[in-house]
């Protein structure tokens, strides 16, 4: 049996233990987390936190983000662009593909889920406000799965959005951030 403190609000008969039995689900994330070492990704179905679900294996996330450059190079490559990597320049993107009538700047993102939500930095958020007529952000959903899938969105014009081929328009939530330091 796993005994794990609380606090209980309002009056008598405060108890400081929780006994999880009735919980079989979380005791089972315990189990595993203690037992085989895997981290729970999500504890409870009612969270409230709205963050995003994030790959904790910094492994696979490093494998996911290899395997999704891979699909979209090959995906322009295709397409006859040649495709140059700016990943470690710290540009605002990924890959630079090129052709005789454009130079594209491809932002790309890896999944390992289904869920297509994502985030991007400050400087690529910039950089595709910058240029939305060249810049494409290329989301590959179960990377790591059989059938990886791609969505290429690209600014439209005539909707005033990011959208893919397939009508899929992405939504955009602004975030501010800092970095703080002693």
């Amino acid at each position: 049996m796993i005994a794990i403190p609380r606090r209980e609000k309002g009056g008598m008969g405060q108890s400081n233990v929780w006994y999880a039995e009735k919980k079989p689900e979380f005791v089972k994330l315990v189990e595993d987390y203690i037992y085989r070492e895997i981290i729970p990704i999500k504890f409870s179905k009612s969270s409230s936190s709205k963050g995003l679900p994030r790959q904790l294996d910094p492994l696979k996330r490093l494998k996911v983000e290899e395997n999704a450059i891979k699909i979209v190079t090959k995906h322009y490559k295709k397409l006859g662009y040649d495709i140059c990597s700016v990943e470690k320049d710290n540009v605002g993107w990924d890959l630079t593909a090129t052709n005789e009538r454009a130079v594209l700047k491809l932002e790309v993102k890896g999944l390992s889920g289904n869920l297509l939500s994502t985030e991007i930095t400050s400087n690529e958020y910039k950089n595709l406000k910058a240029d939305k007529k060249n810049y494409r952000l290329c989301i590959v959903t179960e990377t790591l799965g059989k059938k990886p899938k791609l969505k290429i969105f690209a600014y439209s014009e005539d909707t005033k959005a990011w959208t893919c081929k397939d009508g899929t328009i992405l939504k955009f939530e602004d975030r501010i951030g800092a970095r703080i330091y002693i």
